[in-house]
């Protein structure tokens, strides 16, 4: 069995004696969010819209991305 003992804890105290920002499973949230969020403007840029649709699209699909992967990720 492999330990991780050396991998920070959420309530570990950072380098100045303070507790972490954010969890593992926040960044992990935060992080799908933003590449379906860029994904879609991406695509919405590519299919010829202009930049305020793909930007308002991108910025819909981070909203529901962001739900989606906080309800789906324990």
């Amino acid at each position: 069995m492999r330990s991780d003992s050396h991998l920070p804890r959420p309530d570990a105290d950072g380098p100045e004696g303070r507790g972490a920002l954010m969890t593992q499973r926040a960044v992990l949230v935060l992080l799908l969010a933003m590449l379906g969020g860029l994904g879609c403007g991406v695509l919405l840029l590519a299919a010829g819209r202009s930049l305020p649709e793909a930007a308002l699209g991108a910025a819909g699909t981070f909203a529901a991305s962001l739900k989606l992967f906080h309800e789906m990720i324990d």
